[in-house]
């Protein structure tokens, strides 16, 4: 059973909306393939109480309902929790406790990020949605244990300024001022590394945006 705890001069509707966004969104996220069964996980963080709204460890995406949606401070302690919590719980907190800016956490298992990670190799702006949204090159943090705050430490510690990281062997791990905005981040970078992978069976330097840049060929308009 998990621990209760009373939920005082708490917006309950605004809660129950955070845990219904969580679970919109990792269907959206399931259904463009982003991972598959149980993989992934997502986060929203309440702005005025802080609470996380996180999904459950194991739980299928097509059978999951709000009320599966786990509830827990950003210590770690659970509120609400009917099921037990993302094992990537420690890295969401993380996150939120060291980027006060982030209320959206996107963690999928894309398969062709995953890929450029495997190799680490980065995943650079072949896209207009890369260059604008990702805002450049995707780094590739190196293979660490997972399910641990020092994991979270290390992504955090690559993606920089950035809103975007390949988790090495673990796929991405995206944030943003809201989940519907690390969402479309985590898609943008999973579509960029897949035209890549692509162009890089076709030629063995394909261009990047960047370069087109660089060398005055695209003027972004």
């Amino acid at each position: 059973m998990c621990k209760e705890k009373e939920l005082l001069e708490v917006d309950m509707l605004q809660l129950e909306a955070m845990r219904t966004k969580v679970l919109e969104v990792a269907r959206k996220a399931y259904q463009e393939r982003l991972m598959l069964l149980t993989m992934g996980n997502f986060s929203a963080r309440d702005p005025e109480t802080g609470l996380v709204a996180i999904t459950p460890s194991g739980r299928p995406y097509e059978t999951m309902t709000p009320a599966d949606i786990c509830l827990v401070t950003l210590d770690g302690e659970q509120v609400d929790c009917p099921h037990k919590p993302s094992f990537e719980t420690p890295m969401h907190l993380y996150v939120y406790r060291n980027r006060p800016n982030v209320f959206g956490v996107v963690h999928t298992h894309s398969p062709h990020a995953n890929a450029f990670g495997l190799v680490g190799r980065p995943i650079p702006p072949v896209l207009v949605t890369q260059l604008v949204y990702v805002r450049g090159t995707v780094p590739v943090a190196p293979y660490q244990q997972s399910g641990t705050e020092e994991f979270g430490r290390r992504a955090l510690e690559v993606m920089g300024d950035g809103n975007v990281v390949v988790l090495g062997g673990h796929g991405i791990l995206a944030v943003g001022p809201d989940l519907d905005t690390a969402l479309s981040l985590a898609v943008y970078t999973e579509e960029g590394a897949r035209v890549y992978f692509l162009a890089l069976h076709l030629g063995p330097n394909p261009s990047t945006l960047t370069e087109y840049l660089e060398r005055g060929d695209v003027t972004g308009k």
